[in-house]
């Protein structure tokens, strides 16, 4: 009897040892990214939204099971708190994906899927600045969740100093609009002979005008400069037809 009931301990032993202690598991990779975009040219002017970014980061989720193997066709819920990004599922962007979206996992356990990101231009554009962060959400069904932060932010504008335009014509008695963009704002304005409407102009992408005077001769010209905080300069020319 005694050796009977040795042999039942040792074979419920055995089998307790030999059942699985992993537990299924999900992650994504990246598990965080964070992206400066360059701001220049005339950008600096907006507060809106840029379109979505094309250059896309690639994340991928993978499900194992309860004995560590991959586990095929999982289904999964993939999501981000904010608006200011666009799931695709190619690293195009030729085809979107809603928010949240629903997915499965491949014959490896794996699905992979890509980010686009939207991003303006604060109205103070001194410095790097933080748009936005949050976590991009996975829940795999009967598994469990995982999460990568994804943060945004703009770096100072480094493009050069521009007037736009840089060379037009005009009748006497008319007005020329322009346009300062990039550069280090604030900027001083100058026009020579002619007078500008504002010797100042406080935010990147603003705008001042320039009035020919009625009597001005066919051929004379006006030269427009702005010159930013930094000491850089750019010039644009008028000629009276």
């Amino acid at each position: 009897m005694k050796k009977i009931l040795i042999i039942l301990v040792l074979g419920l032993f055995l089998v307790s040892c030999g059942k699985s202690s992993v537990q299924p598991t999900v992650t994504i990779n990246p598990t965080s990214t964070s992206i400066v975009q360059p701001v220049g040219g005339l950008n600096c002017a907006s507060a809106s939204f840029s379109n979505f970014s094309m250059y896309t980061t690639q994340f991928t989720v993978t499900v194992t099971d309860s004995n560590g193997n991959p586990a095929p066709r999982a289904s999964l819920s993939i999501s981000y708190p904010l608006s200011y990004i666009q799931f695709y599922s190619d690293p195009l962007g030729s085809t979107q994906l809603g928010n949240p979206f629903s997915a499965t996992t491949d014959d490896s356990g794996s699905y992979p899927f890509y980010v686009g990101y939207a991003y303006w231009v604060p109205v103070s554009n001194t410095g790097t600045v933080q748009l936005y962060s949050d976590n991009i959400q996975v829940n795999a069904s009967g598994v469990g969740s995982a999460q990568s932060t994804f943060t945004v932010s703009t770096s100072p504008n480094q493009a050069p100093l521009i007037i736009s335009p840089s060379v037009t014509r005009e009748l006497p008695g008319g007005i020329v609009l322009f346009t300062v963009a990039s550069g280090t704002p604030p900027y001083k304005i100058t026009s020579n002979p002619y007078t500008p409407s504002t010797s100042s102009v406080p935010l990147c992408g603003g705008g001042f005008t320039v009035t020919i005077p009625s009597t001005a001769t066919s051929g004379a010209t006006d030269t427009v400069t702005a010159v930013d905080s930094t000491g850089a300069s750019a010039s644009a020319t008028i000629t009276v037809q």
